[in-house]
């Protein structure tokens, strides 16, 4: 078979063989942040009450409280919040009123897209071993 130069010549252009300018790197944009919500799953065996400031609108913050009841999720931010505001919650352990004791957490939580906070006990004879995991 025989086999024409100019179509070897367009071949061979076609696939890079010709002169081409300096290489660009490519660089990726980091993804944009979401706004979003923030819930607690509570899975430990005491009510957990969570408080948080909300300064979303300057002129009247607020503070917004929450009583997550045991083995149960709840919003805890009360509204969406915008992409990027770092936010602290404030997380009180209620156990019986015959232990006494209240153990308080906080953790800072930065928004990008829907925040799952799940509270466990790693051991639950113990409510001062309070662990707090992200979800998102």
């Amino acid at each position: 078979m025989k086999v024409g130069w100019s179509f070897l010549a367009t071949l061979w252009l076609g696939c890079g063989g010709g002169q081409q300018g300096p290489i660009e790197p490519v660089v990726e944009e980091p993804p944009a942040k979401r706004a979003g919500t923030v819930s607690l799953a509570n899975s430990t065996v005491y009510a957990i009450e969570v408080a948080y400031l909300n300064e979303v609108d300057a002129s009247a913050p607020r503070i917004v409280r929450t009583t997550v009841p045991v083995g149960q999720r709840a919003d805890i931010s009360d509204a969406v919040l915008p992409a990027g505001i770092e936010v602290e919650f404030a997380l009180v352990l209620i156990p019986p009123i015959a232990d006494g004791v209240r153990v308080r957490r906080k953790i800072q939580v930065a928004i990008d897209g829907d925040v799952v906070l799940v509270v466990r006990l790693i051991d639950e004879a113990d409510p001062f071993s309070v662990a707090i995991a992200l979800e998102s």
